[in-house]
């Protein structure tokens, strides 16, 4: 997963292309201290999430995006927008819970007695 979420000063991007790789998070913090306005960069070696801080008077969110871009750490074409990405976790959520309550709910049902299961399959 590609994904971009930007704030004047301050932009997070998270790269599959990095999650997990030591020698890809070097190269990053790397390449990206040498942009001009970079501030600080944070990366988490898990995720492949990137925070970086930036002055917006010397630097781009799309100077910062096309280094990555690159250097083959970030792909425009597959990134998701900030929407997408609270969507597409609510939607997992609420997937998880109603099949939560459903298991609890038959697994209440078929263990409390035959009876029980007769009525539920009615």
């Amino acid at each position: 997963m590609f994904y971009i979420h930007n704030v004047p000063g301050r932009v997070r991007i998270i790269s599959e292309a990095i999650a997990k790789n030591q020698l890809a998070v070097d190269e990053v913090r790397k390449g990206l201290s040498k942009l001009e306005g970079v501030c600080t960069v944070q990366i988490n070696l898990t995720t492949g999430s990137i925070l970086i801080h930036y002055n917006p008077k010397a630097a781009t969110v799309a100077d910062i995006v096309d280094m990555l871009e690159r250097r083959g750490y970030f792909d425009r074409a597959k990134a998701i927008s900030n929407d997408e990405y609270f969507t597409n976790g609510i939607s997992r959520v609420g997937t998880t819970v109603v099949k939560t309550v459903i298991e609890t709910f038959i697994g209440r049902t078929i263990s409390n007695t035959f009876l029980s299961f007769l009525m539920f399959l009615l």
